[in-house]
This record gives C-alpha cells, sequence and structure tokens, in this order.
C-alpha cells in the first residue's frame, strides 16, 4: 500500500504550530481512498523556528500523534477501507452507492 501525505494549512499561534490541516491518500494499485482531517496538537513544543519548519517536519508530528501502540490510526483506517472496496463489486456510477460503517 502507497500512502501519501499532504499538509493543507497550519495554524499557529505566537510562532508556534498548534493545529494542521492534512490529507491523506492510501493506493493498493487497484484502488484509492483518501481522507482529510484537522489535528490539534496535544502539548505543542518549539522545536524549530516557525519560518524553519517543513511540510515534512509537520507530516511527521501529525503522523507521531496520530500512532498508538505502534499502528498509526489515520492510516489504519485508509487500509480498512482499501480492505473493504476488494471485497466489495465496484458499482456504476450511477447506480445508488449505499455506504455501511461495518
Amino acid at each position: 500500500m502507497d500512502i501519501i501525505w499532504k499538509i493543507l494549512e497550519v495554524k499557529a499561534t505566537d510562532g508556534l504550530i498548534v493545529e494542521a490541516k492534512y490529507h491523506v491518500s492510501a493506493t493498493d494499485g487497484k484502488y484509492s481512498v483518501d481522507t482529510e482531517g484537522f489535528w490539534r496538537f496535544g502539548d505543542p513544543v518549539l522545536s524549530k523556528p516557525y519560518n524553519e519548519v517543513t511540510e515534512q517536519d509537520v507530516i511527521d508530528w501529525v503522523h507521531q500523534e496520530s500512532t498508538q501502540d505502534g499502528e498509526n490510526i489515520i492510516e489504519s483506517r485508509l487500509s480498512e477501507q482499501l480492505a473493504n472496496m476488494e471485497q466489495k463489486p465496484v458499482l456504476p456510477p450511477w447506480v445508488p452507492q449505499v455506504f455501511s460503517l461495518g
């Protein structure tokens, strides 16, 4: 599975990034899924001057905070969605789509 992270915007207070809007896409070669969300940092720390922060820095911070017990919760949900797509037939766009949580 290929996963691509992008940071769409950040919110900063006093030069400290406190929130990030992210977009994550995952593909298995046949199907792709993506999600967007806002991540509010639990305990932001100024480890780098604001003007030196890169997109990869913010991606790493969101990824680190969204990982629990060695599993990234954002990426694992995308993986589950890909697995569900593999199990269900793909319907033409004119057929009503039904979304189910389980």
